[in-house]
């Protein structure tokens, strides 16, 4: 019996792993049970009965290929992201926004026209979970505004029985007001942080003094105040502080009161800007990540935030209505569609949402469901189609042609089997939860 062609067979001691890339479940096997893309006849009549049900056995893939869009669109979460202003206290060289600081914030009637964007979508097409992602510049900077679009999502979801799930992008300098948030159903803080050496020479204060230690301090006052909240730790990647991961890990072990969230990102020159040279290309990088960086992260007991997957399904991008709003009050597809020219106002895209207006087109045009190349590939519930993503396209065009883009499956799912031998494969908290912590 045939094995889907979505199905990865990897050998592990003396057994064959069975990871159904559809799902992200596994089955363990007799060697000799697989053969190739074939189901030896071996076993018994429930287990293979059982194995059909959960989608490893086929006779065709057509019935996935027919229901592709109900897995890769998500229709039940909406992600907006709130560019509040290009001001901040810090000036990163690597910054997508250095040199655009102009002290201007979004104006008060675009966050209305916020809410009434999510209204208007409601309306079409209710969901059961908001995701509001506040960032800047520095959010912080410009408290009042945070206070209102967070304050009139509160009660958007409140009126409309909506779970919201507070996103907040801060560089950690500036935390007493966001200790302050309340009133939501989850509440999410990022914060850069790269090896101290490394973050104090690029992350500055205004009289020039590194920022790491006062970081780390913040970090710990949140966590004592608002236990609750998750922090992810980013940790920016270049050719520099890539070699100094372990010893980051080791020092924010010490430091740190608890275990946070570690996400490793691509220090891209996206800005156009020569003033911050990154030697790693995204290829080297997503080597590194799904490698030595969970090796990484294993040893030190954190969790590993990295998955198999390239575009897991909290990607903002892969929600239908999904929209990020720039300070100026112009609106993209997702938080990396700062390099696309001809954005729509939101107040012409409120005016118009119910037409098929030139974003909403365009979204369409951006999913991978009118990519009959991405339809056809085995590979599509490992990348979800991101060779269509502007963040990957941006970063490396020809990354499709590998498609999952060098990530090394069958040592991630060695890994993992080796984590819950030994008793700690909560330790891979993306792929046992299906959660993305961007």
């Amino acid at each position: 019996m045939k094995l889907s062609k979505y199905v990865r067979t990897i050998n592990y001691n003396d057994e064959v792993i069975l990871y159904n890339t559809v799902d992200h479940a596994m089955v363990q096997l007799p060697k000799e049970a697989v053969k190739g893309n074939e189901l030896e006849d071996i076993l018994d009549d429930d287990s293979v009965s059982v194995l059909k049900e959960m989608g490893y056995l086929v006779e065709t893939d057509t019935l996935i290929e027919s229901q592709m869009e109900s897995y890769l669109i998500n229709r039940t979460k909406l992600f907006i992201s709130v560019e509040l202003n290009l001001s901040c206290n810090l000036r990163c060289p690597y910054c997508y926004q250095a040199g655009m600081h102009n002290g201007k914030s979004v104006d008060n009637r675009v966050l209305e026209k916020i809410v009434d964007y999510a209204n208007a979508v409601y309306q079409k097409e209710p969901f059961s979970d908001l995701f509001l992602k506040i960032l800047g510049g520095e959010p912080t900077l410009v408290w009042q505004k945070f206070e209102k679009i967070y304050g009139d999502f509160s009660v958007f979801c409140h009126e409309k029985g909506v779970k919201l799930h507070l996103l907040v992008d801060t560089n950690g300098t500036l935390i007493d007001d966001l200790l302050t948030l309340s009133d939501y159903d989850s509440l999410l803080f990022t914060i850069p942080l790269t090896a101290k050496e490394c973050h104090d020479d690029v992350r500055k204060d205004a009289k020039g003094n590194g920022t790491y230690d006062l970081i780390i301090e913040n970090i710990n006052t949140i966590k004592r105040e608002k236990p609750e909240a998750k922090i992810v730790i980013r940790y920016n990647v270049d050719n520099e502080n890539v070699k100094l991961f372990d010893i980051f890990l080791e020092d924010i072990e010490r430091k740190l009161t608890f275990k946070p969230l570690i996400s490793v990102n691509y220090t891209a020159e996206l800005n156009g800007k020569k003033d911050f040279g990154n030697g790693m290309t995204y290829r080297e990088f997503v080597e590194w990540s799904s490698s030595k960086a969970i090796d990484s992260l294993v040893k030190n007991k954190m969790p590993v935030t990295i998955s198999p997957i390239v575009s897991v399904e909290e990607c903002q991008f892969r929600s239908k209505y999904s929209l990020k709003v720039f300070s100026d009050g112009t609106v993209g597809s997702c938080a990396m569609d700062f390099f696309e020219n001809g954005r729509m106002s939101i107040d012409e895209l409120v005016s118009r949402i119910d037409e098929d207006n030139s974003f909403l087109l365009k979204k369409k045009k951006q999913t991978i469901m009118v990519d009959e190349q991405c339809l056809k590939c085995d590979s599509i519930f490992l990348c979800g189609g991101t060779n269509k993503l502007p963040c990957i396209k941006a970063l490396d065009s020809d990354l499709c042609k590998d498609k999952h883009f060098g990530i090394d499956i069958e040592m991630f799912i060695k890994k993992y089997m080796e984590c819950q031998e030994n008793g700690t494969s909560e330790l891979f908290v993306v792929f046992e939860n299906g959660e993305s912590y961007r």
